[in-house]
């Protein structure tokens, strides 16, 4: 029952072949024998999602009956820019449990993507579940962090990244979000680019450090275009 846990530990480590992985799941989930397995469903959707195959992710999800799936369909919904669909999904989510802790993160994760008054809305429902909960995990803590900074209330964000970051220290999300927010409640420049430096060390397959050395290597390029000539 637990055997697909292995295929996402394998996925998630260091130096991992993960297009065999990927193309191991592909083969897996045409079988559809394990598609019965809640924890195989939500592995697959995970690795799909980790490699931006949203749709893929949906595919094997459109059945899902359970609090956790449903969830996880609304994060995918999310990541293509549906918030339409998500709210619909939310709605599902409530119908199962309306005040369980996941549906209401779900609506924080979708007032933060519609923006507006949704924003504050967001901040308020990571405030509740922080003082309901405690100690909160880092995915939660990261929106509820973008809330506050999306209110221009950096000081909070980076309180909650901070405290996150104790107890997920190599998280990257929360690298990031420090990197941000350690400049814009005027630290010194060195703090950011400490943070900076171990998103790009640790996690190269980040999409936001894929995009850095992307953006980086272009910019070498069009300055290489224009070195100055000196004349011998």
């Amino acid at each position: 029952m637990l055997q697909p846990l292995k295929s996402l530990v394998d996925y998630l480590s260091p130096g991992a072949n993960k297009p065999a992985i990927v193309a191991d799941i592909d083969a897996r989930v045409a079988k559809g024998i394990e598609l019965t397995n809640e924890i195989f469903l939500i592995v697959a959707a995970t690795i799909y999602y980790h490699e931006d195959n949203y749709e893929a992710a949906l595919k094997i999800l459109h059945n899902a009956e359970t609090l956790e799936l449903r969830a996880f369909t609304l994060q995918c919904l999310l990541a293509m820019n549906r918030p339409d669909l998500a709210k619909k999904q939310l709605k599902n989510l409530q119908d199962i449990e309306d005040d369980g802790t996941l549906t209401q993160l779900a609506q924080a994760w979708l007032n933060l993507a519609q923006g507006g008054p949704g924003v504050q809305d967001a901040h308020y429902s990571i405030m509740e579940l922080s003082e309901r909960l405690g100690a909160l995990g880092a995915g939660p803590s990261a929106v509820g962090a973008a809330a506050a900074a999306s209110r221009g209330m950096w000081e909070e964000a980076e309180q909650m990244l901070t405290e996150a970051q104790t107890r997920s220290p190599q998280n990257p999300d929360l690298l990031l979000g420090l990197a941000v927010t350690a400049t814009h409640s005027g630290k010194p420049p060195e703090v950011s680019a400490r943070y900076l430096a171990q998103l790009l060390d640790s996690h190269s397959d980040h999409p936001f450090v894929k995009e850095y050395h992307a953006k980086t290597n272009e910019f070498h390029r069009l300055a290489a275009q224009y070195q100055p000539s000196v004349a011998s």
